[in-house]
């Protein structure tokens, strides 16, 4: 397998075990009602993160692209886990 291959498998084997520890989080740790949701909208969140960067290639575009869209998920992230609180 090529670097790049490697890498994707790297990141799917991770979004797989962010779904899993979601899973895991809401059917048994027994947690409160918000601390449930918080975390798994955080964990949703670092799920986007990561398809942006390696499944849309974001990680090889120039640096102002790069920070706007790093910007986007993380001011889109805080103002819905802001609203989820509310």
């Amino acid at each position: 397998m090529t670097l790049q291959k490697d890498r994707l498998f790297l990141v799917l084997t991770a979004l797989l075990g962010l779904t899993l520890v979601s899973w895991l989080a809401s059917s048994s740790l027994g947690l409160g009602r918000q601390t449930l949701g918080v975390s798994v909208l955080v964990l949703a969140f670092v799920k986007v993160r990561l398809i942006i960067v390696y499944y849309m290639e974001a990680s090889t575009v120039c640096r102002p692209i790069r920070v706007g869209l790093e910007g986007w998920v993380f001011g889109v992230a805080g103002a819905t886990i802001a609203l989820y609180l509310l």
